[in-house]
């Protein structure tokens, strides 16, 4: 639940891309990828992807609640990822409170 706007949003998710590019790029300068550390940063760049996939996600879902749309089309995030991420970056969310929250992360009156 809740609202995540477009900053927080691509920062959020330019994290994530640094992530899986930092990984990509130790599994892809490892000389050897039959030894045991090409197998250990494969894996690592296997976990790190679907981490970050899901992480997306849930962020896209976040902005989707702040653009006042159904969360449900943010699983279209893994299979458009950058194309999704990009979009959603330049998409003005609405103001003030919509049936998702109040403004985009403000926190929720009556919590002190």
């Amino acid at each position: 639940s809740g609202r995540l706007d477009r900053k927080a949003y691509a920062l959020a998710g330019t994290l994530t891309y640094l992530i899986r590019l930092f990984t990509f790029y130790k599994l892809a300068t490892t000389a050897d990828l039959e030894s045991q550390a090409g197998s250990n940063w494969a894996f690592i760049f296997l976990a790190a992807t679907l981490l970050t996939l899901f992480s997306g996600v849930a962020l896209s879902a976040k902005r989707l609640q702040d653009c006042d749309k159904p969360a449900g089309p943010a699983w279209l995030f893994i299979i458009l990822d950058i194309f999704m991420f990009i979009a959603l970056c330049f998409f003005p969310g609405t103001p003030g409170p919509n049936r998702h929250g109040a403004a985009s992360n403000a926190p929720p009156s009556g919590r002190q």
